[in-house]
């Protein structure tokens, strides 16, 4: 899918509505931890921002696995939690995370925008002390590193990409039309772009 959208021009493609929740939780892990349970019960991937770096895990559906340290709930920015099917999005407000939940769903009448951008860093050569399911980018030249998730064979892949979906709505006063929302969708080979 991703190597589709980055060798193809913007497509707006009809898709099933989308529902959203709002949610509000305190930077504390464990509550973290439930409010994603009762969301994704099932495997996602995660990225946190955190105050003095950017961490990318997976959730199994009860609890996270990180690759290095485990980034302190209390110095997040944001996180997002994504699949295929759905996305839960926090966004630090100054005395808790809040944001939303939004999952796509059978029917018709939502327009979508899907992309693809590969993320900056080439697949390191030593992938040594890598965690199953996770690959090391490197940016040699400016010296940077980090561990994304995988989910499939990383041999003959030195490039990864993340595909992002844009959910379409039109101001009903003015009647133009934008992006109304987005989420991640998954993380994928982006080898030839």
């Amino acid at each position: 899918m991703g190597m589709e959208n980055a060798k193809n021009l913007l497509e707006l493609k009809e898709l099933a509505e989308f529902d959203t929740v709002p949610v509000t939780v305190r930077p504390v892990l464990q509550e973290i931890e439930e409010l994603a349970h009762q969301y994704i019960p099932r495997t996602a991937d995660v990225v946190v921002w955190a105050m003095d770096r950017i961490q990318w895990g997976v959730w199994d559906g009860q609890g996270f696995q990180w690759c290095g340290e485990v980034p302190d709930a209390a110095g997040w920015q944001e996180i997002r939690w994504f699949n295929r099917e759905e996305e839960l999005r926090l966004q630090w407000t100054g005395d808790a995370l809040a944001g939303r939940y939004i999952r796509d769903r059978e029917g018709t009448g939502g327009k979508v925008v899907d992309s693809f951008s590969r993320l900056w860093g080439k697949k390191a050569s030593d992938q040594q002390g890598m965690l199953p399911g996770f690959v090391r980018l490197q940016d040699v030249s400016r010296k940077l590193q980090m561990e994304i998730p995988f989910h499939g064979d990383i041999a003959g892949i030195d490039w990864y990409g993340l595909t992002t979906r844009n959910y379409i709505g039109s101001d009903e006063e003015t009647g133009l039309s934008g992006y109304i929302d987005d989420r991640f969708v998954a993380i994928e080979s982006a080898q030839g772009v």
